[in-house]
């Protein structure tokens, strides 16, 4: 099956960037994005996969190169592929249909080394001619193809282009009328009924995307107008894709969707439940891609899906589970661990156990309510996204760590000393560093509200404190002989130092002599 989905999208992309030439397009303007070792523009041509194994390997295809030569040969799409139907040609190659294995080596073979040979004739730049020089085993050049994101800030362009109008690219399926419509107020992300495959209610997504986006595209071009890619390379290479302006205050998505929301899942043969939990939903919006970065199979709230046994709707993934996995962008500690991958959260984080660790990080999300379980239970969305707000206003976030003048300006190290001076850690500093980027992050300053919170970033197993024992206390000064699975002083102090320092590229402090200073009086330790 993934054969067959690539062969799809290898033929729609090649039908539909094709059509470009009708439009009078010079594709050389995003011919530059291609490299001697990577091409935005490679479609993978394993057609002959639907027949059984392959007995050569499939082709890379350079579909910009091959525009860039048909164009200026003044052909268009119809050099590759058949007309379907008046409005739309044939998403394969020279066929309209899979016939039988042989033939459709044929029309592969006889056209595309039909027209190199042509060519060639006539003394054109042209293609190769040897069976080797297609079915490369070893292909030279990679795909450097990346998605784009259809984010807010282009989606807002595309619906102030459209004047608003919705209808112009969302749309639903009738399944008795087998015919598709507006269904005003149920927009949603193309990718809710669009899939990985086609199906009798719709196409692959792949295949959807091309077919609508790049036409309209097209169209809009052939009426004298600007509009978005019709390339590969104008999607799919990020250098590319880089020079295409968008608003950076781009308005929220018209949905009526409330500020906040109160997540908080049915309870069990009345059991209690979990305190619910305020979702800043506007701040979301602003910080997340797009809804399908949540919402990653339809609008619907989360309970309708994921209750706390588990439904079919969504695949009996709990509620608990849809909040809390550590594997999942799409829930919430997911994307909380994802965001700790940022070089400023790893320097502290890279070594510590993913998720929530204490009932301090689960009442960071999970808050009392200002109502009864039974009046929230009456309550309307409305009413609940209120009582959301109160709950979010409460909220205690990160303001400082303990004084400054608390806090040691250097802590010394000496466990090397036999072999190096003393080392002086800029302690203070470093504390200080913490505060400010805490301070200004939202996510951050939620999740570390304790004054001490910050402390446990180096001091990760003593107990939160203005003064902490030693790293000594329990890192022993010797060297670990292997039988313990704790390092010892020396080896915590590398790991953790120097680990940091990496993540961070302090590039002045990693080799040994940036922190310390031999000793030129003691000797070597044996």
């Amino acid at each position: 099956m993934r054969k067959r989905k690539t062969r799809l999208f290898a033929a729609a992309t090649g039908l539909l960037l094709g059509i470009l030439l009708v439009a009078g397009l010079s594709a050389a303007d995003q011919e530059g994005a291609a490299t001697d070792t990577g091409r935005p523009d490679i479609v993978v041509i394993d057609d002959m996969s639907v027949f059984g194994d392959l007995t050569r390997p499939p082709v890379h295809f350079f579909h910009d190169a091959h525009v860039t030569a048909l164009k200026k040969e003044g052909k268009d799409c119809l050099a590759c592929h058949l007309k379907k139907r008046e409005d739309l040609p044939s998403l394969l190659f020279m066929r309209l249909s899979d016939t039988d294995k042989k033939t459709v080596r044929g029309v592969f073979h006889d056209n595309c080394m039909g027209c190199h040979k042509e060519m060639r004739a006539q003394g054109k730049e042209t293609g190769p001619l040897e069976c080797g020089q297609c079915h490369d085993p070893e292909p030279k050049v990679a795909s450097t193809r990346t998605l784009i994101p259809f984010s807010r800030p282009l989606h807002y362009v595309h619906t102030k282009d459209e004047k608003n109008k919705c209808e112009a690219c969302h749309h639903a399926y009738d399944k008795a009328s087998k015919k598709l419509y507006y269904d005003k107020g149920k927009e949603g992300s193309c990718q809710y009924c669009h899939g990985e495959k086609t199906t009798d209610t719709g196409m692959a997504w792949n295949e959807a995307a091309h077919l609508s986006c790049i036409r309209c595209h097209m169209g809009t071009i052939a009426q004298g107008k600007k509009a978005g890619p019709t390339q590969c390379a104008g999607c799919h290479d990020a250098a590319q894709r880089a020079k295409i302006k968008l608003p950076t205050d781009a308005p929220r998505y018209q949905r009526n969707q409330p500020d906040f929301s109160l997540l908080w899942p049915e309870a069990i043969q009345g059991r209690t439940r979990m305190e619910p939990v305020s979702l800043a939903h506007a701040f979301h919006e602003n910080e997340a891609a797009s809804c399908r970065d949540c919402h990653h199979a339809s609008l619907a709230r989360c309970g309708e899906c994921h209750s706390v046994s588990g439904k079919k709707e969504g695949d009996f993934v709990t509620a608990e589970k849809s909040g809390h996995s550590t594997d999942s962008v799409s829930s919430c500690v997911g994307c909380h661990v994802k965001e700790q991958e940022q070089a400023k959260c790893a320097a502290c984080h890279a070594s510590m156990e993913k998720g929530p660790k204490n009932e301090q990080a689960c009442g960071a999300c999970h808050m009392p309510a200002p109502f009864s379980a039974e009046v929230l239970d009456q309550m309307s969305t409305e009413q609940k996204a209120v009582a959301s707000r109160m709950m979010d206003d409460s909220r205690k976030r990160f303001l400082d760590t303990i004084p400054e003048n608390e806090v040691p300006e250097t802590v010394t190290m000496q466990a090397l000393k036999n072999e190096y001076g003393p080392v002086a850690l800029p302690h203070r500093k470093i504390v200080s560093a913490l505060n400010r980027q805490v301070r200004d992050d939202r996510l951050a300053s939620a999740f570390h509200p304790s004054e001490l919170t910050l402390c446990q970033g180096c001091h990760h197993n003593s107990p939160a404190s203005k003064t902490p024992p030693r790293c000594t206390s329990c890192h022993s000064v010797q060297k670990g002989n292997g039988a313990s699975m704790k390092p010892g002083a020396v080896e915590a102090y590398h790991q953790q130092c120097l680990d940091c320092h990496k993540i961070l590229n302090i590039e002045k402090a990693q080799g040994c002599t940036d922190c310390h200073k031999k000793n030129p009086e003691a000797k070597a330790a044996e």
